[in-house]
């Protein structure tokens, strides 16, 4: 079979999942959104990952270990970047603006996330698919600029979107969104780092398809500790910690628990994706590694194409003016057109 169909079609399933992450936040009552948050990571990166991994390889630890310490702590520290990236994604958009915020973090995701990785494994990633995964890239940056310029003109079209964006600081915002695009892209670094984890699992007899779900739990320990203390000090501050109780809190629960099962599924497939997209039309994971690169941009632009998909069945651009729909298609045409572009550098 060749590598494309279920390199792409896992890496579908987890943009699917991520498109939907934010669902069960929309839908909480009770929980305020640290309560969410804290809840639902907690099972996406301890809870639901320690359980799978115990089921599917039991000595995961020892795989750990024999990455050396050196490995495990770089891969933590990314993980911990990318904790703290999710937490200034929040700060970034409340100053700078949902639509000129995501524009800028989901953009340098892109480019750093992408780039390192290639650059990285640049000698076993054939020569003739380059050109072809930067022009993906940037069309996928084009791609995300012309959603940025379709939710601008729909923010500026309601009076209390743009009287919020006037509210915050520009030039504290812009930090804070280059902040969380370079710290966001920490989650596919440290999966790349943690290539020696799921080496050492295959040696041990795992399915080399699962040997890539241990890579994770490095990344997600570092990831939930920054979760932890920026959310956890929030709920002290704000005096929500009460929330967890009373009323409603157990609808709430669920939802976070929701928000966790939605979170694992938007990563743990995107692994298995990239892992078939490092092999080459014989099944070889070491002539042709490209799935950290293609795989990751191919995993934003169709999560994004999943979240339009939804805002749209959700309501979110009825009232919005023809020229936003007429940018928001634009962008959708391109991140289409960068998944084909990047779909043909990997048949090279």
């Amino acid at each position: 079979m060749n590598p494309l169909i279920p390199g792409f079609g896992f890496i579908m399933i987890a943009a699917v999942a991520g498109g939907a992450f934010s669902l069960p936040l929309r839908m909480r009552k009770r929980f305020a959104v640290e309560n969410t948050v804290l809840l639902a990571m907690g099972m996406a990166t301890i809870v639901i990952p320690t359980i799978v991994v115990s089921l599917i390889f039991p000595n995961w630890p020892m795989a750990i270990s024999a990455a050396g310490l050196q490995t495990v702590l770089i891969v933590f520290l990314f993980g911990f970047g990318w904790g703290c990236g999710a937490v200034t994604f929040a700060l970034g958009v409340n100053n700078l603006g949902l639509a000129l915020g995501f524009a800028v973090i989901m953009g340098l995701s892109t480019v750093v996330g992408s780039v390192v990785p290639m650059i990285r494994n640049l000698s076993s990633i054939p020569s003739t698919s380059i050109p072809y995964i930067i022009m993906g890239i940037l069309v996928c940056i084009a791609a995300v600029a012309a959603l940025g310029r379709a939710g601008g003109i729909r923010d500026k079209a309601a009076v209390k979107d743009e009287s919020a964006m006037k509210a915050g600081s520009f030039a504290l915002g812009l930090f804070f969104c280059v902040l969380s695009g370079l710290l966001s892209a920490c989650a596919n670094l440290g999966y790349e780092w943690a290539g020696t984890i799921g080496d050492s699992a295959a040696d041990m007899g795992v399915d080399p398809r699962f040997a890539t779900i241990p890579r994770w739990m490095p990344m997600y320990w570092g990831g939930y500790l920054a979760i932890l203390v920026f959310l956890g000090s929030t709920m002290v501050k704000s005096k929500t910690v009460g929330n967890y109780r009373g009323p409603g809190a157990a609808r709430d629960f669920w939802l976070a628990v929701m928000m966790g099962v939605l979170h694992f599924l938007a990563q743990i497939p995107y692994g298995v994706g990239a892992y078939y997209l490092d092999l080459n039309a014989a099944g070889d994971a070491v002539a042709t590694k490209m799935g950290t690169t293609i795989g990751w941009v191919m995993n934003i632009a169709s999560s994004i194409i999943v979240a339009q998909i939804l805002g749209s069945l959700a309501g979110e651009w009825r009232k919005s003016p023809r020229a936003a729909a007429t940018w928001r298609f634009a962008g959708v045409f391109l991140l289409i057109a960068a998944m084909a572009i990047l779909a043909y550098s990997k048949t090279l």
